[in-house]
């Protein structure tokens, strides 16, 4: 839930190009949106567990997922600190099961600061690209792609920060790969348009 209202945000604020008023509208009638189908839809026994899980007992009990994932993420960080240069090695964090629910602790535990840093640099290649993509005019028939691949990107980025290890984020993977391919593809179409056949 949080990877879709935080996909929807970024959409709103980041892709779209409404008026600013039109962006806080479309943001609260949203949230309303949310949390009626929230309320109406829902299963109970769900509908509980989100309850449970933002709870002080939550944090208290070993078995609840919000305990299992912060005392992973602690340990993630503490693998960092202990190596932070190169990281204690692929799959060796979180008591080498490499799974401490954070690709970003993963990355930086078991790669160190040269993995984060190529991992932030990775990020933020893809997001430069798509966001320089968009702005260009001329490329408007590739647009509605590209806005998706982008808002599907953050949302599996955001999810990738509270489930799953690195080598299970695959749709991250290939939103990456897809947005850099439609630049580059869209980038060199017009060169190549411009030979004419012999």
């Amino acid at each position: 839930m949080i990877s879709f209202v935080a996909a929807i945000i970024f959409y709103l604020f980041v892709v779209s190009k409404k008026r600013l008023r039109t962006k806080i509208y479309a943001s609260i009638f949203m949230l309303l949106m949310f949390f009626s189908v929230y309320k109406l839809f829902i299963p109970q026994r769900l509908d509980d567990f989100y309850k449970y899980s933002l709870s002080a007992n939550a944090r208290q009990d070993t078995t609840s997922s919000i305990q299992i994932r912060t005392s992973k993420w602690e340990r993630a960080i503490c693998d960092f600190a202990e190596n932070p240069i190169i990281g204690v090695g692929t799959g060796n964090s979180d008591n080498r099961s490499g799974y401490p629910h954070n690709i970003v602790l993963e990355v930086a535990a078991e790669f160190g600061v040269l993995g984060l840093f190529v991992f932030a640099l990775l990020c933020y290649t893809v997001v430069r690209k798509a966001t320089i993509f968009l702005k260009n005019k001329q490329l408007s028939n590739s647009h509605m792609l590209m806005r998706l691949l982008l808002v599907l990107f953050i949302y599996m980025l955001t999810h990738a920060m509270f489930s799953g290890y690195i080598a299970n984020h695959v749709c991250l993977y290939i939103c990456m790969g897809l947005i850099v391919c439609l630049d580059n593809l869209q980038t060199t179409l017009p060169v190549s348009s411009k030979i004419s056949p012999e």
